[in-house]
């Protein structure tokens, strides 16, 4: 058949996930599956996940700060497939370590570059403006 585990029958064997020689691909294409059937796609009781994370994303832009309320809601939607879990759990240490690691190790992130090869010299067309004086 053809797939891309041509030889992997998962309703057969459904540890192939974790068991087969594609066990990374497998796991990571699996919890991108949940995450966006589970997750992104979570809009119950007047709480839907991507309005939520529109308006998280748009705080931050502004300068605020991430919403631990929204980190704990989207924990529970994962655990329970509900923003409201009756758990035991304390989940405030969760949210301080998610906090900590999105705000607090400022990691350096590269913006993308293109380059390109320069073109011959000389041409026949320009390809930037030309300006008054020689630069």
């Amino acid at each position: 058949r053809p797939s891309l585990y041509p030889k992997i029958d998962f309703c057969e064997f459904p540890e192939a996930v974790c068991a087969s020689e594609h066990s990374n691909e497998l796991r990571w294409v699996s919890g991108m599956f949940y995450w966006i059937r589970q997750m992104q796609s979570h809009d119950e009781d007047g709480w839907n996940y991507m309005e939520k994370i529109r308006e998280q994303v748009t705080e931050l832009e502004s300068g605020g700060e991430l919403d631990p309320e929204l980190v704990v809601a989207v924990g529970c939607v994962l655990k329970t497939g509900s923003v409201d879990c009756d758990s035991d759990e304390d989940l405030t240490e969760r949210a301080s370590e998610v906090l900590i690691l999105t705000t607090g190790l400022e990691l350096p992130t590269q913006s993308p570059t293109v380059t390109s090869p320069p073109s011959s010299s000389p041409t026949g067309f320009p390809n930037v403006a030309p300006t008054d004086t020689p630069t």
